[in-house]
């Protein structure tokens, strides 16, 4: 399993690179919903749970109309998930 360190690079270069709630390019912007994300990724066990949880932190974070529909982050979540499992078996 990658160090946390790793893990909140990799998943803040997902969410850079997607954008979900497209709130520009500013290094620190995601920083907390980083954190928030790799908490949770030794308790989600599916892809579908990962992006629930996902969501659901963007809509704390941001309220519901800025976060939009979970769906908006299934390129993020699937991405992260693929990274884990390969993670995973190695």
């Amino acid at each position: 399993m990658p160090s946390r360190f790793d893990l909140e690079r990799f998943v803040c270069d997902v969410l850079h690179r997607h954008d979900p709630i497209h709130i520009g390019l500013r290094l620190d912007e995601y920083d907390l919903e980083v954190r928030l994300i790799v908490d949770q990724l030794g308790a989600v066990r599916s892809v579908e749970q990962l992006r629930t949880s996902i969501h659901k932190i963007f809509v704390s974070c941001f309220g519901a109309l800025s976060a939009g529909e979970a769906n908006r982050y299934s390129a993020v979540t699937n991405e992260i998930w693929s990274f884990l499992a390969l993670t995973r078996r190695h």
